[in-house]
């Protein structure tokens, strides 16, 4: 009888050896190599027709699981270089503040809660050292948080024919409940 390892991706790129993994089916599949396949061409896994063939399948599911995490880390690291870029007075030649480090941790702490099958917004500097959250889903379709050195979240939205603003206390936990809404609204749209 062979023993088998089984291998399983986590959705933070992790790869769990002895369980299954969802493939791009509705239905789950083991991903199964016999341990001596395994540790025969452990040195040289394209040797093995069996590797390649189960380890591109393996490749195409963590990269359908990694991507929400992925692009957050991503978006965070272009925050870090925004605190890098605008750390100065007058970053924008026309008198603006430095970005607060109160507003980018702020920004920080929102992006990391803000559910992951929520798009992520795009992230702007504003003169005054805060930090705009802008999603445009079209012309007529968007919303925009500014994030300053407070917990009180001010923003605008336009869904259509309605539009309005308003300021919402940012627990850094989670999402305020109307923000989150205002968000769902939009990606249904």
């Amino acid at each position: 009888m062979s023993e088998f390892i089984q291998v399983k991706p986590y959705s933070s790129g992790g790869v769990f050896y002895g369980g299954r993994f969802p493939s791009s089916t509705a239905k789950c599949n083991y991903f199964t190599i016999t341990q001596r396949d395994f540790i025969n061409n452990a040195a040289s896994p394209v040797a093995s027709p069996v590797l390649r063939k189960h380890g591109e399948d393996l490749e195409r599911n963590l990269d359908t699981l990694r991507t929400p995490y992925h692009k957050k880390e991503a978006l965070l690291e272009a925050l870090d270089e925004l605190d890098r870029e605008c750390s100065t007075p007058n970053w924008d030649c026309y008198h603006a503040l430095p970005l607060h480090q109160d507003a980018v941790e702020q920004t920080r702490m929102f992006l990391r809660v803000l559910p992951n099958d929520l798009p992520l917004p795009e992230i702007a500097p504003e003169p005054d050292g805060s930090i705009s959250l802008d999603w445009s889903m079209s012309r007529v379709c968007s919303l925009t948080i500014s994030v300053g050195s407070s917990n009180r979240l001010p923003y605008a939205w336009l869904d259509g024919i309605q539009r309005g603003h308003d300021v919402e206390c940012f627990d850094g936990r989670t999402i305020p409940a109307p923000l989150e809404f205002r968000l769902r609204s939009l990606v249904r749209l």
